[in-house]
């Protein structure tokens, strides 16, 4: 069965009439590894951090990315974390950068691709640290595609169920609807937290032969689903939706 990814029509506020499949969830993960990385076995790009910083530093600019860069690294590579604040210490403070930041990103958050590393953004938190003048690869850059893989022993810290190489930390749960969408049969799952669960879960307890319809808000600037019971559905329709959705599953 296909499924589609959810997109938000801003001229459109017409509710999606849909029927609920049921929830799934998926693990978000952050590999480990079980050896610290040696300084010596840092990547260019780290090295230039903790030595120059951004090109832009003595005018603000790129330090908080390449604080938070340089957080998410040591945590990924194994360092221990007062080992790592102290190193951490050395750069941000120079910069007037609190510890705050490095709590937030070491071993929280996934040290960012050298495709990410080499793309330019507007500024924290995205971490595109294009034209800063950070990434100043040698030969052995070539190798990888990520930070972290330039010196531990499992490159790329994926297919290592063994965990050999390193350990595997939960970050979070995603818990997902999955929703059939009556306007083109076609599943959807869609990202929800814990009071729209409820919310959800409740609507499929009162719903009895109504509709339910998908619509959208704005929460603090973010849009968010909005649920909505319908007026009942004429029987010969819901049974062929019923019959339909029976085959489907």
């Amino acid at each position: 069965m296909s499924r589609a990814k959810i997109t938000f029509d801003k001229k459109s506020t017409e509710p999606i009439p849909i029927s609920f499949l049921g929830w799934k969830s998926r693990r978000v993960q952050l590999w480990i590894s079980r050896r610290p990385m040696d300084r010596s076995e840092f990547p260019p790009c780290i090295q230039n951090v903790l030595s120059d910083g951004p090109s832009d530093a003595e005018k603000g600019g790129g330090c908080n990315r390449a604080a938070a860069f340089l957080a998410a690294f040591l945590g990924q590579a194994g360092w221990p974390e007062q080992e790592a604040l102290a190193l951490w210490q050395g750069f941000a403070h120079t910069h007037n950068i609190k510890d705050p930041l490095f709590h937030r990103w070491f071993c929280r958050m996934h040290c960012p691709s050298c495709q990410t590393v080499k793309s330019t953004s507007s500024g924290y938190p995205r971490l595109g640290l294009g034209g800063l003048g950070l990434c100043r690869p040698d030969s052995r850059c070539a190798q990888v595609a990520w930070p972290v893989g330039y010196g531990c022993d499992h490159p790329s810290g994926q297919d290592d169920p063994r965990g050999e190489f390193g350990v595997m930390k939960c970050l979070d749960t995603l818990v997902f609807a999955r929703l059939q969408d009556w306007r083109t049969g076609r599943e959807m799952e869609l990202e929800m937290n814990q009071g729209e669960r409820e919310e959800l879960d409740q609507m499929v307890r009162d719903q009895g032969r109504r509709r339910l319809l998908l619509g959208w808000k704005r929460v603090k600037g973010r849009v968010r689903p909005l649920f909505i019971l319908g007026e009942a559905e004429e029987t010969d329709s819901a049974s062929a939706r019923r019959s339909m959705l029976s085959e489907q599953i």
